[in-house]
């Protein structure tokens, strides 16, 4: 299945937080896993989660951990319960959930309105609430590189149970091809990872999916799943957090 969890998390002395927080929240969170999950997550294989912070009401921040992996989501309901106390070691700060939101939907429930809708979804809005980046060629990418976007998506995609078949190479690089910048409001800026200053963007971007309907629909699933995996490098540290949205285009667009 498809987890969302948001928390609240609260603090009589909390200071100003920005989203590079998050590195500090992921070792919190992984403190409060089994030493089966830890083994797990941090083996060789694909994270199964991502989670980044947002600001919440004065005094409050909001914590996003999304999952697709159902151990992984018993964990973290068994880890975090609404009036629970928590300390944040790296910050020293005694922490308090005031509470927790969870959603969950099969992959085959979230994956058939792709594909059975009559009306064929083009456009999609993206909008960023953590500093995002790709490595290209070794560096840190300052501008989105939406076919990069796509393939890391599809393979993420790759370890999902009961959605179309997601070993095709070939498919992959239709997807990859068939998304398009329409418009952006974006600005470049920094996370900050272990003392390293990783470069990156943020904002808002519509993006256009080109080609067949079926294959428009491939690729609407695709980029739809960065409502969970987020999108780009270090999703579980923080970085890449999205929503996906469709939007209706504003004029017909010529393929």
């Amino acid at each position: 299945m498809l987890h969302q969890f948001s928390l609240t998390l609260t603090s009589p002395a909390l200071p100003s937080v920005n989203p590079s927080w998050g590195t500090v929240l992921h070792g919190m969170l992984t403190e409060r896993l089994s030493s089966r999950m830890q083994e797990m997550i941090h083996g060789e294989g694909p994270r199964p989660f991502a989670q980044y912070l947002r600001i919440g009401e004065p005094g409050q921040v909001r914590w996003q951990i999304n999952t697709w992996s159902d151990d992984f989501a018993q964990e973290v309901t068994a880890a975090f319960q609404p009036g629970g106390q928590m300390m944040l070691t790296q910050k020293n700060l005694p922490l308090t959930c005031l509470s927790v939101a969870h959603q969950a939907v099969t992959e085959e429930e979230w994956a058939l309105p792709f594909f059975t809708d009559p009306q064929v979804q083009r456009m999609y809005e993206v909008q960023f609430h953590t500093p995002c980046s790709h490595k290209r060629d070794g560096e840190y990418q300052l501008f989105p590189q939406p076919d990069v976007m796509m393939r890391g998506l599809w393979r993420k995609m790759e370890s999902l149970s009961g959605v179309v078949e997601m070993n095709d190479r070939e498919a992959m690089e239709d997807a990859a091809r068939s998304v398009a910048i329409a418009n952006y409001r974006m600005h470049s800026t920094v996370f900050h990872l272990e003392g390293v200053h990783v470069g990156c963007f943020t904002g808002k971007m519509t993006m256009y999916l080109r080609g067949n309907p079926h294959l428009v629909r491939l690729s609407a699933m695709v980029l739809n799943f960065a409502n969970y995996a987020g999108i780009g490098i270090k999703t579980s540290l923080g970085m890449g957090g999205c929503t996906v949205s469709p939007r209706r285009p504003s004029s017909p667009k010529a393929e």
